[in-house]
C-alpha cells in the first residue's frame, strides 16, 4: 500500500475543512491508488466524523535518521514528541505529503510549533518524499534568546529548500522566508479563494451533508464573530460592545440581522451577542453540517460583518462584501488584494470609539451592490494572474 499524508487537516472550522477537501481532491487526482492519511491536531474528534484514517499532527522525532546529523539531533531534542508510531511504517511508502496547516509556522503558539513543522520537512527529506506546502501564513517569529535564534535559523537554512513548493499567502511572510530559500518560494493568495470550482465537501465526512433548509430574509446582514479578538487583541471584551453597536445600527436602518457560528469555539460569544439585543436575532449554526451549509447560504446576504478569515474568503468567492474586524496580518492582506481595504478594522489597534467602525459600516451599506460587482471582477483577475 502507498500513501499520501495531508498534514494540518481539520474540521474544527469551515476554512480548515475547505482546505482539507481541496487537498483530498488534489491527492486523488495525483495518486488515485494511494490511501489518504489525515494528520490532525484533533485526532479523536475528526476520526469519528471523516472517511479517512486520522493520525496525530506531529511526526516522529526519534527515528534512526534523527541520530545521523546535527539537524536530526536538534529536532530530536526540540520538536514535540506527541506522535503516532504508525508514521514509522508508512513514511517509507509515502508518495506525497501535502501541508494545509494554514497558520502553524509562528512562535505565537510557542517555538516548538515551528520545530514540529520543520521536523515534518526533515522526515520527508530523509525518506525522499515530495512535500507540497499549500498557500498559508508564515510568521511572526520572535525568539526568546540567541540560542533559540541560532538553532532555529540553522534549521531554516537547512530544510526550507527541500519542499517542492512553499506557497505563501502574505507578502510579509514571503519576505521573511526569502532569507532562507528562493527557488521553491511562491507568493500565492489563499488556496480557497483561488480555487476555481465548487468545493466538494462530500469527499470528507462520513455522515453526509443533509441539513434542514435555512431561510434568509431579504435585506439581511450576517454577523460572524471570532472569540480570538477577545483573547488576542487590545480590543478585548469591548469587541462584544462593538458588534452589538453594529447590530443596533443595522436594525435601525432597516436590515435583518443573522448571527452565524462559523467555528465551534465561537458558540458562547454568539449566544451572548444574541442575548445582548432586545430584538429577536436569527442564529445559524454552520458547524454541525460542515462547509456546505455556509457555502449555500452566504450568497443570500447583502454583506457580512466578519472576523473569521475564511468566512470572508467564502463570501468573496460569491461576491459578497464584508466589513472586517481582523486581528492578524492575513486580514489586511486579503482585503488589500481584493481592493477592499477601506472596509478593514484592525483590532490590533485599541478601538476606543465606535464612530470609525460605524462610518465604514455606513459606507458599505450605501455601496454593497457596486462592491459586489467589483469583488467578482477582481477575483476573476486574481485567478487568471495566479493560475
Amino acid at each position: 500500500m502507498r500513501y499520501v499524508i495531508i498534514t494540518g487537516a481539520s474540521i474544527e472550522n469551515l476554512g480548515a475543512e475547505s482546505m482539507t477537501c481541496i487537498a483530498i481532491e488534489y491527492s486523488q487526482k495525483r495518486f488515485p491508488e494511494s490511501e489518504i492519511i489525515i494528520a490532525s491536531t484533533d485526532k479523536k474528534g475528526m476520526q469519528k466524523k471523516i472517511l479517512y484514517k486520522v493520525c496525530k499532527y506531529q511526526f516522529p522525532n526519534a527515528m534512526d535518521c534523527h541520530y545521523r546529523s546535527l539537524t536530526g539531533l536538534i529536532l530530536h531534542e526540540m520538536s514535540p514528541d506527541n506522535y503516532d508510531d504508525f508514521y514509522k511504517y508508512i513514511l517509507p511508502q509515502t508518495d506525497l505529503i501535502l501541508d494545509v496547516s494554514g497558520y502553524a509556522f509562528t512562535t505565537k503558539f510557542g517555538i516548538k510549533t515551528i520545530y514540529g513543522y520543520l521536523n515534518r520537512i526533515f522526515l520527508a527529506k530523509a525518506f525522499s518524499v515530495p512535500i507540497y506546502i499549500f498557500s498559508q501564513s508564515f510568521g511572526p517569529v520572535a525568539y526568546k534568546n540567541n540560542k533559540e535564534k541560532i538553532l532555529t535559523e540553522f534549521l531554516l537554512y537547512k530544510l526550507l529548500k527541500y519542499p517542492e513548493v512553499i506557497e505563501v499567502r502574505e507578502k510579509k511572510g514571503f519576505s521573511m522566508l526569502s532569507k532562507y530559500t528562493k527557488k521553491n518560494l511562491v507568493y500565492k493568495p489563499d488556496m480557497v479563494l483561488m480555487y476555481n470550482g465548487v468545493i466538494n465537501y462530500g469527499l470528507l465526512r462520513k455522515e453526509g451533508y443533509e441539513h434542514k433548509a435555512v431561510d434568509v430574509a431579504k435585506n439581511s446582514i450576517a454577523i460572524i464573530p471570532n472569540q480570538k479578538i477577545i483573547e488576542k487583541t487590545p480590543v478585548g471584551k469591548r469587541y462584544m460592545d462593538i458588534l452589538n453597536t453594529i447590530i443596533t445600527h443595522l436594525i435601525r436602518v432597516g436590515f435583518n440581522v443573522s448571527i452565524i457560528i462559523h467555528c465551534k469555539l465561537d458558540k458562547d460569544i454568539c449566544e451572548q451577542l444574541k442575548n445582548m439585543n432586545e430584538v429577536n436575532i436569527n442564529e445559524i449554526d454552520c458547524t454541525e453540517y460542515g462547509g456546505s451549509l455556509y457555502n449555500e447560504i452566504i450568497g443570500k446576504f447583502d454583506f457580512i460583518v466578519a472576523s473569521r478569515y475564511h468566512s470572508i474568503v467564502h463570501a468573496y468567492r460569491q461576491g459578497v462584501p464584508a466589513l472586517v474586524l481582523g486581528w492578524e496580518e492575513k486580514y489586511n492582506e486579503l482585503l488589500s488584494i481584493m481592493e477592499q481595504s477601506k472596509y478593514m478594522v484592525d483590532c490590533r489597534n485599541d478601538i476606543t470609539d465606535n464612530s470609525d467602525v460605524i462610518q465604514k459600516l455606513s459606507e458599505l451599506t450605501e455601496n454593497f451592490r457596486s462592491e459586489k460587482t467589483m469583488i467578482l471582477k477582481r477575483l476573476t483577475k486574481l485567478r487568471c494572474e495566479y493560475e
